[in-house]
């Protein structure tokens, strides 16, 4: 017996048995309907999204300039202006290669090796002369935006430094003794540099 067929036999026997009319049998075969798989589908209250792994991206159609100089058709064969899995993840993770790039990189003093893994990391126009200056000063606003007004307010108290000095010395005979006693390297206080405050006269004489 189908979903339709035992629907339909329901509807038939709650309208027979509770005389309320049409209307509770119509009612009733429509919420049987909606439990059905393929009806809830033809009908749109089932949406399936499109399967990611299964979704190629197909290159734009254009109009050539001459159609006398299309390539013969082939049945079968892949499209050329499609290309390949292959190509399209080393184009995602390299970014492509560039024989600009390689001959700038190697106008700037690398060798062949490493113009071709700066041209297959997708720097295209070569690496920037001037970059590790740039990143500096960037840095450096960064540092000094960072500051507010109460720190200039509060002129006489010391900035702590965001790090620690560690005593090199000390530190070695504490990663000795801990190996030695069989304790984890990171078990203990790290012993550090402290400097020492200055006195108001220090210096002065």
């Amino acid at each position: 017996m189908t979903m339709l067929s035992f629907a339909s036999s329901i509807a038939r026997r709650s309208t027979r048995s509770l005389g309320r009319g049409p209307l509770l049998g119509l009612a009733l075969v429509a919420l049987a309907l909606t439990g059905c798989t393929d009806v809830r589908r033809s009908i749109g209250l089932d949406r399936t999204s499109p399967d990611e792994f299964t979704v190629v991206s197909r290159a734009p159609l254009t109009m050539p300039p001459s159609l006398a100089r299309l390539p013969e058709p082939r049945p079968g064969a892949a499209r050329p202006q499609d290309a390949t899995s292959a190509a399209v993840a080393a184009a995602s993770v390299f970014g492509g290669s560039s024989s600009r790039a390689t001959a700038a990189t190697a106008a700037a003093g690398h060798t062949a090796g490493e113009s071709a893994l700066i041209a297959q990391a997708g720097a295209k126009s070569g690496i920037e002369p001037g970059i590790r200056n740039k990143v500096d000063q960037e840095t450096t606003q960064l540092v000094v935006a960072d500051k507010s007004w109460i720190d200039s307010l509060l002129f006489w108290q010391t900035q702590q430094q965001p790090y620690e000095i560690v005593d090199p010395k000390k530190e070695n005979q504490r990663l000795r003794e801990a190996q030695a006693t069989g304790k984890a390297l990171n078990d203990g206080t790290v012993p550090t540099i402290e400097r020492k405050r200055r006195a108001p006269l220090e210096g002065l004489f």
